[in-house]
């Protein structure tokens, strides 16, 4: 029979047992009878608290073993993540390395386009150059017929202003007179043939109208459309003509040469002269009169002075006998008023020459 234990020695025992590991109580209890025996009938509460112990530590161990499975398999992904990441890496190094062999090119490219847009610039200033001291009127219309670009000279053919650009060209009035603007350049259009013709303008300006294709890239775009004035030269001609009316009314035969000798005009009286002389008369116009008169030392020599301006006049009778008559002349040489150039004239005084014999 043991002894039933008093309180004291009952919280004593407690507080060692609760010392010593749950595995240690439960091997002192099975090696002590005593000790078993105080255990089970004194302090019951003491195994209740050791089972609770064992159950708590087995959760904990059931609880580590899970945590460890997790971490072991959280460090696999992390090794996994960590081999992604490194490959990841080398990738990212390689296309950092073609970006930086792309960003070289972009950067020679880029330089190309400069240079290639600021030659551009100066076409399109050398172009608005032209077209600001260019005399020729010169319109682009595209493949509608609608005005693309024009010159400041063609304003006085249509009245265009700058915005005027992209309207089609038929609904601008012109000056022209006589003649549809439009329908020529859809036929240039259409054939890719150019047209050539003279025009002329409500106020009597004349122009020659050239009207050619637009090719870009070997196609046909549009039409490029020149206005020349033709106005100064139909009034030169105009003179010329006037002129040629006035020396051709002469009796005697004239010629007009320039600073160099050249012939530039003869009247009728000449030509006439020229027939009766010569069956194959050569043409005149661009002769040089200094060769022809070089067998006339005196004749030469006076013409020279009149043209190099050390006369004011020069004058020489002078015969011209056929085998079947007897005929003399006069030549007389003046320079020209304002320009190089000198106006002879050749007078028959047959008559006179022959009063003078008698």
């Amino acid at each position: 029979m043991y002894l039933l234990p008093t309180r004291e020695w009952v919280d004593a025992l407690a507080a060692y047992v609760r010392a010593l590991s749950p595995r240690r109580v439960l091997e002192v209890g099975a090696g002590d009878g005593f000790l078993s025996a105080c255990l089970a009938a004194a302090v019951p509460e003491v195994r209740t608290q050791i089972e609770g112990l064992e159950r708590e530590l087995q959760f904990v161990r059931e609880s580590l073993q899970a945590t460890i499975e997790e971490l072991e398999t959280s460090n696999e992904e992390l090794q996994a993540t960590n081999e992604e990441l490194v490959a990841s890496n080398e990738e990212l190094q390689s296309t950092n390395e073609e970006l930086s062999s792309v960003n070289e090119e972009l950067n020679s490219v880029n330089a190309e386009h400069q240079a290639k847009i600021h030659e551009l610039s100066e076409v399109n200033d050398d172009l608005d150059h032209l077209f600001r001291a260019t005399t020729v009127g010169t319109l682009f219309l595209d493949d509608e017929l609608a005005v693309r670009r024009f010159s400041t000279p063609v304003t006085a053919i249509f009245p265009l202003q700058a915005g005027d650009l992209r309207r089609p060209i038929r609904d601008i009035a012109s000056r022209l007179v006589g003649v549809d603007f439009e329908p020529i350049c859809a036929e240039v259009l259409r054939s890719g043939q150019q047209s050539e013709r003279e025009v002329e303008t409500a106020d009597g300006g004349r122009f020659l109208l050239r009207v050619a294709p637009y090719l870009q890239r070997r196609r046909i775009s549009g039409v490029v459309a020149n206005f020349v004035d033709t106005t100064p030269l139909k009034t030169a001609l105009t003179t010329v003509h006037r002129l040629q009316r006035v020396i051709d009314s002469l009796p005697m035969s004239a010629v007009i040469v320039d600073g160099a000798g050249r012939i530039t005009l003869v009247n009728a009286a000449w030509d006439r002269f020229a027939a009766i002389a010569s069956a194959n008369p050569p043409p005149w116009i661009g002769a040089d009169y200094l060769a022809a008169s070089s067998a006339n030392r005196e004749a030469l020599d006076g013409l020279r002075a009149v043209l190099a301006r050390r006369t004011d006049r020069f004058s020489l009778e002078y015969p011209c006998h056929s085998a079947s008559q007897q005929r003399w002349f006069r030549m007389d040489a003046a320079p020209m008023e304002g320009e190089p150039g000198a106006v002879i004239t050749h007078t028959e005084v047959t008559d006179r020459k022959l009063l003078e014999a008698r």
